[in-house]
Parts: C-alpha cells; sequence; structure tokens
C-alpha cells in the first residue's frame, strides 16, 4: 500500500471539506470546486519548488516554470482523488450515489448508449505537428536534462506545457496561421458529419430499438410515466419508400402495451357506429401520409442502397432473418404436430390417439414461415402418474378463452371448432386432446400458436400428493 501523502492535520482538513465536495459532484461542478481548494490548500501548505517567480524565455527558465507547473498538476490530482477516493465517508457522502445525481445519469447513459468521448482538435496540436521539432524540442531537450531521470507520463506533461507556453509566446503570424489551420479542419469535419450514406441510415435505423429502449426505461424510471414513441421514414432496404414503426414502454398486468390495446380502446361506446380499428390502420397509416410530405420523391432516392450493398447486406444477414416474407399467392407450408400413438393407462373406450391431420392452409399467408415442430413421444412420460378427475372444466374453459381470444385479424379466418376431450382424463389423454385442439389452432394462426406456452397440472392420488408437470408447445 503507497505511503499517505497527507498529514494528520492535513486529513482533518480535507474531512472537513467533504460534504462540501459531494454537494459540488451532485451539482456537476466538481472541477470548478477542485480549482478553488488547490488554492486554499497551497496557501495554508505551500509547495517548495512554487516559491521561486522564475522570468524570463530562456530554455533553462522555460523548463523550470514547465517543472512548476508539473508539480501543480501532481498536487491538484492528488486532492482530487483525495476527495474521490473518500467521498462515500460519513453519512452526506451517500447522495453522490442518489439515481438524481446528474453525474450518475451521465455516466450510466455512456453505458446504455455505448458512447464515446469526441476527440476535439485544439490549435495547440496543429502548432506541435508543425512547429515541434523546430521551435519547442530544444526547450524540452534543456528542461528534461535539468529534470534528470522520470516516468513517461511526465515526460509527455513536460512536453505539453513547454508546448503551450512557447504557442502563448509566438508572433502573430504563427498564430494567426494555426487558427486559420484549426478553422480548416473544423468545417471539413462538420461537411463529413453531416455527409451519411443509405448504409449509415440503416444501421442507425437497426439500432433505434436498443438505443430507445434504454433511454425510454430510463426516462420511465425517472419520472413514473409509460412513453409510447412513433418513428418512421425512408427505409435503404425497401428503395426509400416511407416506413413507420412505434415503441412502447408500459405494460397491463396482462403484458399488453398501448399497441396490443388500441383496438379495445378505439371503439366508442356511445357511438353506434363506431367500427373497431388496430393501430396501424388508424395511426401509422396517418403518420405515414404525413412522412410522405416531409420527404420528398428526391430525398427517399438519396436513402436507396445499391444492388452491391444489398448483395452484401444479404450475405451477412443473420441466418434466423428471413431475407423475403411470403407472399398470400404462396403461403407458408405448416408442419404438422406429430403425436405418439398412446396405450390408456385406465379402462376407456377411447380409441388409441393417431397423429392428427394438418388442416388445410388458409388462403392468406401468415407473416412468416414457422419452424417444423418437433415430435412428441407421450409413452416418455412418467408412468407413475395415477388418473384424476379434476382438470376437465379448467381444460376446457382454457382452450374455450384461447379461441375467444384471439386478435381480430382480417388475414386470418375464424377457427374451427375445437375437437371435444374424451370423458375420461389422465395425464395422456389430457395432453393428446390438447394437441389436438391447439393443432386447429396452429393450422389457422401460427403466430398465436407458436407463442403460446401450455401448462398441464398433472395430479397424484392420493389428494396429499401433487405434482406440477410443465410442458412447452
Amino acid at each position: 500500500m503507497p505511503k499517505k501523502w497527507v498529514t494528520p492535520e492535513q486529513d482533518k482538513w480535507f474531512c472537513d471539506r467533504r460534504a462540501v465536495y459531494n454537494l459540488a459532484q451532485l451539482e456537476n461542478r466538481v472541477g470548478t470546486y477542485v480549482n478553488t481548494t488547490i488554492d486554499e490548500f497551497c496557501s495554508i501548505w505551500p509547495l517548495p519548488e512554487m516559491q521561486e517567480v522564475i522570468l524570463g524565455d530562456t530554455p533553462e527558465a522555460i523548463a523550470k516554470r514547465a517543472i512548476q507547473n508539473e508539480v501543480y498538476q501532481t498536487r491538484k490530482n492528488q486532492i482530487q482523488s483525495k476527495f474521490h477516493n473518500e467521498r462515500h465517508k460519513g453519512a452526506k457522502a451517500a447522495v453522490t450515489n442518489s439515481p438524481n445525481n446528474p453525474a450518475m445519469l451521465t455516466k450510466k447513459k455512456k453505458r446504455c448508449f455505448n458512447l464515446k468521448p469526441v476527440h476535439r482538435i485544439c490549435s495547440i496540436q496543429i502548432y506541435s505537428q508543425r512547429y515541434y521539432q523546430t521551435r519547442v524540442l530544444p526547450y524540452v531537450t534543456a528542461a528534461l536534462a535539468m529534470v534528470g531521470s522520470i516516468g513517461r507520463g511526465a515526460k509527455l506533461n513536460l512536453s505539453n506545457c513547454i508546448t503551450a507556453e512557447r504557442f502563448e509566446a509566438e508572433t502573430d503570424s504563427i498564430r494567426e496561421e494555426v487558427f486559420a489551420a484549426l478553422e480548416d479542419i473544423q468545417e471539413e469535419i462538420s461537411e463529413a458529419k453531416g455527409k451519411r450514406s443509405p448504409a449509415d441510415y440503416l444501421k442507425a435505423i437497426d439500432q433505434a430499438p436498443v438505443l430507445l429502449r434504454c433511454f425510454l426505461q430510463e426516462v420511465a424510471e425517472q419520472t413514473g410515466w409509460w412513453f409510447s414513441v412513433l418513428a418512421g421514414g425512408p427505409l435503404p432496404t425497401d428503395n426509400g419508400n416511407i416506413h413507420t414503426r412505434s415503441f412502447h414502454i408500459g405494460q397491463t398486468p396482462q403484458g399488453q402495451t398501448f399497441l396490443d390495446e388500441y383496438a379495445a380502446f378505439s371503439v366508442d361506446p356511445e357511438d353506434p357506429n363506431s367500427q373497431r380499428r388496430t393501430f396501424e390502420e388508424s395511426i401509422s397509416t396517418l403518420y405515414g401520409r404525413f412522412l410522405k410530405s416531409l420527404f420528398s420523391t428526391e430525398v427517399q432516392a438519396q436513402r436507396v442502397l445499391n444492388q452491391a450493398q444489398l448483395d452484401l447486406l444479404n450475405e451477412t444477414a443473420p441466418m434466423d432473418t428471413p431475407l423475403a416474407t411470403p407472399s398470400p399467392a404462396c403461403p407458408p407450408l405448416i408442419a404438422p404436430v406429430v403425436v405418439s400413438p398412446i396405450v390408456p393407462q385406465v379402462a376407456s373406450s377411447i380409441a388409441p390417439v393417431t397423429s392428427p391431420t394438418a388442416l388445410p392452409s388458409p388462403s392468406q399467408g401468415v407473416p412468416w414461415v414457422p419452424p417444423p415442430m418437433v415430435a412428441l413421444d407421450l409413452n416418455s412420460l412418467n408412468p407413475g402418474l395415477m388418473p384424476f378427475n379434476g382438470l376437465a372444466d379448467d381444460l376446457d374453459f382454457f382452450l374455450v378463452g384461447l379461441q375467444q381470444g384471439l386478435p381480430n385479424n382480417p388475414h386470418v379466418p375464424p377457427l374451427a371448432p375445437l375437437p371435444p376431450l374424451p370423458p375420461i382424463y389422465n395425464d395422456s389423454n389430457i395432453l393428446a386432446g390438447t394437441l389436438m385442439s391447439l393443432q386447429a389452432l396452429y393450422a389457422q394462426n401460427s403466430r398465436i400458436y407458436t407463442a403460446l406456452r401450455i401448462r398441464i397440472l398433472c395430479h397424484y392420488t392420493p389428494t396429499t400428493s401433487r405434482r406440477n408437470s410443465e410442458f412447452n408447445l
């Protein structure tokens, strides 16, 4: 552990000012407070190297002033580190970690958005690039000879201090030359920043959902409000045509967002002629018309990816990303659920269940091709499960609720009647009946089916023993 550089008296001095530092950190003015504090500290405990006033422009004088500046910066960093490392000591220090602390919020946003600090070129850097060898290096060499052996970081700081001092003492012609070069560089950076290619726009569009989710969740946490954001514009992968997207933060206890619940609130109960409309029909369509008035055809044409960029995008697209949407003329294939034959565990008039026949595909295709279903061997179920009779009503209610709770989608025909369940229930028959019923649901709306998770409660007898078996379909 390094030796402490403060004396007990200095340690008490820091302790008395710790609360003021915490308040300065909360108000995001740490730099101003440290600059004031170091002057106060050095007036009480002056640095020996700072006692001499050095004048003149000789290499030796410049080297000594650079050394003084290095000592001053070192002590300033020590004071700031001392305050920062001990900010949690004391009851008043905990306020620095408050969620309302602007400094903490800034750090969190940088982590969420992966923001990197922007480096801005300055006049001293341009001066160093052009005149370091001829007008700065001799002074740096003399200063290093006086200092002796120092570390790489100390050498760099010494060189920067001498460069800044030499630039301040330069002639007006050289300073004007440097400032003119700085203006030219800044103009080039601004022009380059304003030119974005369609690929740049597409990359930002793909990253927008993640950034908005992080931002909206943070704002919702701070305000206690829920948010819905509507966005849209030319899509580079669709010939620059206008597309709209919406982002919603806030869910009902059932997990529904404003996008899901919009249709239920679109009907006016006092108006018998009001019609049920979806979010896309009401909001997205109108917003798309508004966007078309903002983006001219010329702007849309400028946002189009060329064929080479599209080919490269298709080659690098992930395997699970559909490169094309099935058209109604070519509906996607529906893979049937394969169910192995079942031997009933109790006496029953129910014949063994075989693989159900998949219903014909609807004339209107579903939005995407579902993955093939995996065969489920019901004979592999635990043979120790005993018959039970307590789930018939619950399962009937569950299946009817599924049928009635489907969204009103004009592209999906109504469901066929669900096949009846066997009158005598055991765990195999219930699972088989559920699969048969869900097969009808799957054949007509695979999106709902694949997102469905069925939990079947299998009861033991006697009733003192009970077990939950979960099946993910």
